[in-house]
């Protein structure tokens, strides 16, 4: 049996660790072995290392390769816990994909005054679309918040703020969604709203993934014990 592999993403803000973390626990308390792989990432051997190449803005060619070996670490330690945990859960929860790194460079773009045009587009497009063609998730979740509420939510974080994310925060969701849609075209996709509270985002996301799972051949026995939370 392999774990069916579900990427959660959105828009900074849009509550994916807080999603995945809920998410998690709710599937597990109904008994489908669930696994959070980014908390697992997080606080794993690879933290120290992710720390040295945290998001950074991007003003120079350094900074463009801080960011890719970030993503590109990031990625790599996504595939390797989801790989080691395979044949040990019903569901692996990613909430990085590589196609957010595009996101990324797109949003440089937005930003006024840019001192350094330094997004290769097409290239870095054609390098993460062959990436993603072997590392496809099962089924793909798209987080959108009503942009008020987004903006909120990001004033409140604590890290996570640079001119990068704030451009991202901005940027128009659609285009991104729909170079989504052609690469995973053979990927069960889903836009689903996080504006609300989250037990009702979990109420919807949840029979989302227990209808997935008959196709990875998973019949977990359900346990009955639900916990609800609410979105900060």
């Amino acid at each position: 049996m392999t774990a069916l592999r579900v990427i959660i993403d959105g828009k900074p803000a849009s509550g994916k660790t807080t999603v995945s973390t809920a998410l998690e626990r709710s599937l597990n308390d109904f008994g489908i072995k669930t696994f959070d792989a980014k908390s697992d990432v997080l606080n794993g051997m690879f933290s120290n290392l992710l720390r040295r190449f945290e998001d950074t803005d991007i003003k120079t060619f350094r900074d463009l390769g801080r960011s890719v070996m970030y993503h590109a670490i990031s990625y790599a330690a996504l595939e390797l816990s989801s790989w080691q945990n395979r044949n040990r859960y019903d569901v692996i929860l990613l909430q990085r994909s590589p196609y957010s790194f595009i996101f990324a460079l797109n949003a440089t773009k937005l930003k006024e005054h840019q001192p350094l045009r330094i997004v290769p587009s097409d290239l870095l497009a054609n390098i993460l679309s062959a990436w993603s063609s072997v590392v496809k998730p099962d089924a793909y979740i798209y987080l959108k918040v009503e942009q008020p509420i987004l903006e909120k939510r990001f004033n409140e974080r604590k890290s996570g703020k640079d001119s990068i994310h704030t451009a991202l925060l901005r940027q128009d969701d659609d285009p991104n969604i729909e170079l989504l849609k052609q690469k995973l075209s053979n990927v069960s996709f889903y836009e689903e709203e996080n504006s609300g509270p989250l037990e009702d985002t979990i109420s919807r996301l949840k029979p989302i993934i227990m209808a997935e799972l008959p196709r990875m051949h998973i019949k977990p026995i359900p346990m009955r014990k639900e916990s609800g939370n609410r979105q900060t």
